[in-house]
């Protein structure tokens, strides 16, 4: 029996991976995918905090925003993609 193999690109290997570990960053990064868990609780207290002092510093009221857990697509390499803590 044959078997055929198919190679995945960069960009199926990271939507494979993503569906197989809920919860977890997969990021594209120069080339190389990497899988990161998910931040603990002083992590996202940290982040809170500097959304607070974000608002207090009248972010919104300068006709800014701010949003968390945005996937972005990177100019470095055309296959990069991140997703930044904040």
């Amino acid at each position: 029996m044959a078997v055929l193999q198919h190679e995945l690109t960069l960009g199926e290997a990271a939507d494979l991976l993503s569906r197989a570990l809920p919860g977890h960053r997969v990021e594209i990064l120069q080339g190389r995918l990497t899988a990161t868990p998910p931040p603990d609780g002083s992590h996202a207290l940290s982040l809170t905090k500097l959304g607070r002092a974000f608002d207090r510093a009248g972010i919104v009221e300068a006709g800014l925003e701010y949003v968390q857990s945005v996937g972005l697509w990177l100019p470095t390499l055309p296959a990069d993609f991140a997703i930044p803590d904040f």
